[in-house]
């Protein structure tokens, strides 16, 4: 497994995925509107999350224009915690 995130990382994870992706995701994970998949049962690993948050997938829009790759990393990372 991946070493945890500082609190710093996992905070700011925290805070932009509250504000980038609850909309379709839910606080959760589990939301699903969209078409977005359930992310408390997600089994991808870290860099498959990176690459997903930075070029978008279906409705999803790409990120990487708009959230640093620290940031991309961050809300990568805080998706994790979702798991169950």
């Amino acid at each position: 497994p991946a070493p945890a995130p500082d609190a710093n990382t996992a905070e700011m994870g925290k805070t932009i995925y509250e504000t980038r992706c609850t909309n379709c995701h839910g606080s959760d994970g589990k939301l699903g509107l969209s078409g977005s998949k359930d992310l408390s049962t997600s089994l991808m690993d870290m860099n498959a999350r990176k690459t997903i948050i930075a070029n978008g997938k279906g409705a999803m829009m790409s990120f990487a224009q708009t959230l640093s790759t620290q940031e991309m990393e961050a809300v990568a990372a805080y998706v994790e915690t979702l798991r169950k």
